[in-house]
């Protein structure tokens, strides 16, 4: 008699337990616990490490590369712009929105060759080799824009290669 009722005090217990967590907002159904991490995993990332389409990652690493000297001086974004308007060929005022586009995705990072893979992570397989080659020699030509490239633009650069070369 005394088993049944620690088995029933056990089952009262577990039950008045189970009820206070789903009260106090603890879901107890696994199917809608697993809906909610991947909601979580996908919308807590960075907008800059879920960007989709190549012309947006190629104006963050050109931009990128150019706020390695510093702060963005008018020459680097005459350049920028430039490039913006005849090899990615936007138009004018595209180029300009693309420009802010990429300085608010940019805001925040401090140094964007610590995170070149995690950027170029969705349109690092749909680079063509030649497209890789272009933007490695755009980023030179930003590099490039105000004298010789400084050791975090290499770094940059190089890390660039490397995230191109994984598989």
């Amino acid at each position: 008699m005394g088993h049944l009722i620690a088995a029933i005090t056990a089952i009262a217990g577990l039950l008045w337990a189970l009820n206070s967590l789903q009260r106090s907002g603890i879901g107890l159904n696994p199917f809608a616990a697993y809906r909610r991490w991947q909601w979580k995993k996908t919308h807590n990332v960075k907008p800059l490490y879920n960007l989709r389409d190549p012309t947006e990652v190629a104006a963050v690493l050109l931009l990128g590369t150019a706020k390695c000297k510093g702060e963005l001086t008018s020459g680097q974004k005459a350049k920028l712009v430039q490039i913006f308007t005849e090899v990615l060929k936007l138009p004018r005022n595209e180029a300009d929105d693309l420009m802010v586009a990429a300085t608010f995705l940019l805001r925040d990072e401090v140094y964007v060759g610590d995170n070149v893979s995690k950027v170029l992570a969705n349109t690092r397989q749909q680079l063509t080799p030649e497209q890789k080659a272009s933007l490695l020699n755009l980023m030179e030509e930003v590099a490039a824009v105000d004298g010789s490239a400084n050791q975090e633009q290499r770094n940059l650069i190089t890390r660039t290669i490397e995230a191109f070369n994984q598989r």
